[in-house]
């Protein structure tokens, strides 16, 4: 079957593939996170797992670390005061094609739409130096 060695790395507990991307859920601590890879289907067969397996083994630790630099850098940031950041929920992972993946929590509604803080991190697991903000 396609992907399962993949879907194994993942821990996913459900799987979807669409032409615009491949999309995925797992389970963290009793909270489904979503998950989804920028890699073309015909790339992720290929891919080697030993990167996803890593990550999802040091989620727990890639939480903590995310979650600090994120209160840490909110603290000083203009705006910052305006989000709860005890009230984030992380509910998403994204896997790039070099290897970096980011973790995003969501943090609430804005005027905009649903406000995400996403910490990227490279391959080697170094976060990146700044917050990405997304609106959905």
């Amino acid at each position: 079957m396609a992907f399962e060695a993949v879907k194994q790395a993942v821990n996913a507990t459900s799987w979807d593939e669409e032409s615009y991307g491949i999309y995925f859920t797992m389970d963290y601590n009793g909270q489904e996170i979503n998950g989804n890879f920028e890699h073309l289907p015909q790339e992720l067969e290929k891919a080697d797992t030993a990167q996803f397996k890593k990550v999802v083994q040091a989620f727990a630790d890639l939480d903590k670390r995310a979650f600090a630099f994120i209160k840490e850098s909110l603290a000083t940031a203009e705006g910052g005061e305006d989000i709860d950041v005890e009230s984030l929920e992380l509910t998403e992972l994204m896997f790039y094609t070099d290897g970096s993946f980011s973790l995003g929590y969501y943090a609430g509604e804005s005027d905009a739409g649903d406000l995400f803080i996403f910490v990227a991190f490279n391959s080697d697991f170094t976060m990146g130096p700044e917050l990405i903000y997304e609106v959905f």
